[in-house]
């Protein structure tokens, strides 16, 4: 498993408002690392979908 930091954003067209999210997640892959970032921006407050920016590993091999 590694460690990956993912950003995302939703934005309000009617406002212009941009809210963005920040997650730490231990992940198989970039792909587990997307949805269990959902499920913690969701936890966060995300009530619409969240665009994600970007996807890095930060750690290799680390416990889960």
């Amino acid at each position: 498993m590694n460690l990956y930091v993912v950003e995302g954003t939703t934005e309000c067209g009617k406002t212009l408002q941009t809210t963005w999210y920040n997650a730490d997640v231990v992940a198989r892959n970039e792909d587990h690392a997307e949805t269990l970032a959902r499920d913690e921006f969701r936890k966060q407050g995300a009530f619409k979908e969240v665009i994600i920016n970007s996807i890095e590993c930060i750690d290799e091999e680390v416990q889960s």
